[in-house]
């Protein structure tokens, strides 16, 4: 059992070790972008299965969305209202 975690963890390296030589260079493309568009705070893609895909500055409640329903691109602003547990 433990021979076979090794051996998928050296698999999985290789992976990630290769595709991380490619999507490093594309991060960095994507932080001067939002720096040159005045984003400084933290920024979140996720990537998901079924062509799911989120692109979310926190800073600004805005999200770049698509799902995989229709697979078209929507930009989302997001309310949210804190109500603090005391008064509810």
């Amino acid at each position: 059992m433990a021979d076979k975690k090794i051996q998928d963890m050296n698999e999985n390296k290789e992976r990630f070790l290769a595709v991380s030589k490619e999507v490093y260079p594309l991060m960095n493309q994507i932080k001067q972008l939002l720096k040159k568009h005045g984003f400084i705070d933290t920024t979140h893609i996720t990537i998901g299965a079924d062509d799911y895909m989120e692109f979310r500055p926190y800073e600004t409640e805005w999200a770049l969305r698509r799902y995989s329903t229709d697979g078209k691109p929507r930009a989302i602003f997001e309310y949210r209202e804190e109500i603090p547990l005391e008064e509810v």
